[in-house]
């Protein structure tokens, strides 16, 4: 499972990784509760942007996950996710080898 910042994030994502379940919401919109909806165990990519709402975001999705899934954060660049998706800069596998 993939969370993304936002709608072209959450577009670009779905483009990269077709066939991945995206979750895409907009900074400071996560809540508590949408923890519960992951399955226990499952592999989250926290792909935030890089900025400091980014990280405080990252960290707010992280704390309500830990414990229930095993979580990786996109490697940092500046640029978000869809404008890395544009330069063809996103892995082909979001966790850097086999899901």
């Amino acid at each position: 499972m993939i969370v993304v910042e936002g709608e072209t994030d959450l577009l670009a994502g779905s483009l990269r990784w077709p066939g991945l379940p995206i979750l895409g919401v907009y900074c400071g919109s996560w809540a508590a509760e949408l923890a519960r909806c992951f399955p226990e165990g499952a592999r989250v990519l926290v792909a935030t942007h890089h900025d400091k709402a980014g990280d405080r975001y990252a960290k707010t999705i992280a704390d309500a996950l830990n414990g229930r899934c095993r979580l990786t954060r996109l490697g940092p660049s500046s640029a978000d996710l869809a404008e890395r998706h544009q330069h063809n800069d996103l892995p082909g596998d979001p966790w850097g080898g086999g899901l």
